[in-house]
């Protein structure tokens, strides 16, 4: 090999190695994008279910609570 050629070959295998850093890097923050997805759904329905469960418990106190209390004057 000519020093040109080997020069070319060690130009190319650091640029492989670049190449492959940063591919790591990308698969890394692909990960964590779907973990944060994954967060922001599995908040969107603790959200949703906490929604539904304030909305049962005020018909719950209502039905206890019965029909508006009147208070009684005394005499």
């Amino acid at each position: 090999m000519t020093a040109e050629k080997i020069i070319c070959v060690e130009k190319i295998n650091a640029e492989r190695t670049a190449a492959a850093q940063v591919k790591g890097e990308l698969e890394a923050v692909r990960s964590q994008l779907r973990n944060q997805e994954t967060l922001l759904s599995d908040m969107a329905k603790l959200k949703h279910d906490l929604d539904v469960a304030i909305a049962e418990n005020q018909r719950l106190s209502k039905q206890v609570e019965g029909p508006s209390k009147k208070t009684i004057p005394k005499e």
